[in-house]
C-alpha cells in the first residue's frame, strides 16, 4: 500500500469548495454534486486505513481502550520476609518465594501492574495477589522473587513507581 498524493486529496477538496460556493449549479444539483465529492475526499482518504487488520499507510496501528489510559502511582515497596513462606495469601493462592506477584489494599485480585525501581530503573511486570501493605507510607508489598528482580532485597524498602497495564 502507498501513501495518499497529497496532490490528489487537495485536488478533490479544491473542486469541493468550488462546486460549494458556485452560483453556476440551482438547488438540488449543486447538493448532489458537493456530497458526491465529500465521500469521495472521505472514501479516498479511508481507502489508506485497514482497520481490521489495524494498519494507516501500510503501518500497524494500537487502537485506544479504556485501559489504556493510565496514571502512575509513586511510593515506597517493601517486601515480605521469610515468615510468611507457605501461608496462604488473601486471593488463597499459597505465598512461594519463586512467585512474581504485589499485595495491594485496593486493586482487585489479578490486577497486572508495571512496578519500577526508582533508584535503578529496573522493570517488573506483577499481579496483585494478596492484601497490604499495612505499614503507614508503603504503597505496595512484593514477594521476594519480585523484589530480587528489581534488586531492592538488601535495603528491604525501595521508592518504586506503578501503573496498571492489565484488567482491574
Amino acid at each position: 500500500m502507498s501513501f495518499p498524493k497529497t496532490g490528489q486529496l487537495c485536488n478533490l477538496f479544491n473542486v469541493w469548495i468550488v462546486i460549494h460556493n458556485s452560483t453556476c449549479f440551482r438547488g438540488g444539483t449543486l447538493k448532489i454534486l458537493r456530497e458526491v465529492l465529500f465521500f469521495a475526499m472521505v472514501f479516498f482518504v479511508a481507502s489508506f486505513f485497514d482497520a481490521q487488520n489495524g494498519r494507516v499507510y501500510g503501518r500497524e496501528v494500537r487502537f485506544a481502550t479504556k485501559n489504556a489510559i493510565t496514571h502512575t502511582h509513586v511510593g515506597q515497596a517493601s517486601w515480605y520476609g521469610p515468615g510468611f513462606l507457605g501461608r496462604h495469601t488473601a486471593s488463597g493462592k499459597i505465598y512461594r518465594r519463586d512467585a512474581i506477584f504485589v499485595a495491594h489494599r485496593s486493586y482487585p485480585f489479578g490486577t497486572t501492574l508495571r512496578i519500577i525501581n526508582l533508584q535503578n530503573h529496573k522493570v517488573i511486570v506483577a499481579n496483585v495477589e494478596d492484601r497490604g501493605p499495612y505499614v503507614p507510607g508503603r504503597s505496595l508489598d512484593l514477594s521476594q522473587r519480585a523484589a530480587k528482580e528489581l534488586a531492592m532485597t538488601k535495603g528491604g524498602v525501595a521508592p518504586i513507581s506503578y501503573e496498571v497495564v492489565g484488567p482491574e
